[in-house]
């Protein structure tokens, strides 16, 4: 005969409050490390092709000043560090506007 251990009641998730939409717009338009990046490899970019290469490269380095900015307790990177996915993501067409800027002023 196997003992068989008593179930134990799940417990509640603990929730957390949802990361506001306009922070992560915000980030991932206005972040300094996306810009820099994008434009400086859309001005080095010869064809239209390239600018996706350079956007997704800048929204890589979004993302990873991000992380790094959540990771010293910056009060406003925190929360929406939760977001990271969307955040990368709604930093592609910004970062892609933004080398397209760079080729077009170059």
């Amino acid at each position: 005969m196997l003992l068989q251990a008593v179930p134990t009641p799940l417990s509640h998730p603990d929730l957390q409050a949802n990361v506001s939409l306009w922070s992560v717009v915000a980030w991932a338009a206005l972040n300094p490390a996306v810009i820099a990046v994008a434009v400086l490899m859309g001005r080095r970019s010869d064809q239209t092709a390239k600018l996706g290469i350079a956007a997704f490269g800048a929204a890589l380095v979004g993302i990873a000043v991000l992380w790094l900015a959540a990771r010293i307790h910056l009060s406003f990177a925190v929360d929406t560090a939760r977001a990271a996915a969307g955040v990368f993501v709604t930093s592609l067409p910004f970062a892609l506007a933004w080398a397209w800027a760079g080729r077009r002023f170059r």
